[in-house]
């Protein structure tokens, strides 16, 4: 586990998203590989990171999905190749209170629960490698799979199909929005888009602002104002980081990067300015996403 005290997390993990995007990476989830389901992942765990760090790790241009911990790469008999850089993993560490008195760290996680009147959650980062930075460590490969273009995509209409509670749908005329006031998304037919991965990331941004809706996740949509509004600014990376997600999800992210790239790129003022609008943003969106798929 490592911290500072110059800098919190927050302000680390904004600041290596913004100098990666001003070096020209402008590719946060360029993936070579088309296979369905593979966000970045633990080797050992086969467990998905999930929202800034999916967001983070997705700014790599490995081959493979997945990474480990020096430690981990350690007892599946390798090690990190000498010179490879870290990968920043953000998690939760809670620190429990009883009568405004910390309880001991060695008190069992169960026990902590049980007695403390008050929970604060910290936000702490370790260091994880891609399994292509080390030698000596096996890993499964992943194979590419091929995508028409303005075909439809079966994973992609199985999420849109199978949304819980989902919005009305309606298709036709030259622009996608989601209307809040009637619960509705509106989309262009797909043959009027450049090509299938275009149209569905359209849509699963346009299905994500239908996730805050009050019936779903409750984000106070009627709060949203116009285009640079803070509130609205908030609104639009959600959607943006859960259309994201959910490409991911069914591989299509490869063929959506110039716009997404140009879109993040957008937002470096609000990011400079809100340390922690990163961070939030990834953890509404992977709630969203995860609402979209039925987690």
């Amino acid at each position: 586990m490592k911290n500072t005290n110059k800098k919190t997390v927050y302000e680390i993990v904004t600041e290596q998203v913004i100098n990666k995007i001003q070096d020209g990476n402008l590719a946060p989830w360029h993936k070579p590989w088309k296979s369905v389901g593979h966000r970045p992942a633990n080797l050992i765990t086969k467990k998905p990171y999930k929202g800034i760090n999916a967001f983070l790790l997705a700014f790599n241009d490995y081959d493979s999905p997945f990474y480990v911990t020096y430690k981990q790469a350690k007892e599946k008999g390798g090690s990190v190749k000498k010179g490879e850089k870290a990968n920043l993993v953000t998690y939760w560490q809670f620190l429990y209170f009883k009568n405004d008195k910390p309880l001991p760290s060695k008190m069992p996680q169960a026990e902590k629960e049980k007695i403390a009147d008050k929970k604060v959650p910290l936000l702490r980062y370790y260091n994880v490698f891609n399994v292509e930075q080390c030698e000596g460590v096996e890993y499964p490969k992943i194979e590419a799979s091929d995508l028409s273009e303005n075909d439809k995509i079966a994973a992609c209409e199985s999420i849109i199909e199978n949304m819980q509670n989902r919005p009305t749908l309606t298709f036709g005329g030259s622009r996608a929005f989601y209307r809040p006031m009637t619960d509705n998304v509106t989309m262009p037919k797909i043959e009027t888009f450049d090509g299938s991965s275009e149209y569905y990331s359209t849509f699963f941004h346009e299905l994500a602002h239908s996730t805050g809706h009050a019936d779903r996740l409750d984000r106070e949509l009627d709060k949203v104002a116009a285009f640079g509004d803070p509130v609205y600014s908030k609104e639009e990376l959600v959607a943006e980081f859960t259309a994201c997600f959910l490409c991911g999800e069914t591989g299509i992210l490869q063929r959506t990067v110039d716009n997404s790239s140009a879109y993040l790129k957008g937002w470096l003022k609000a990011l400079k300015e809100d340390s922690n609008l990163l961070v939030t943003a990834a953890s509404k969106a992977e709630r969203a996403a995860n609402y979209i798929l039925n987690k």
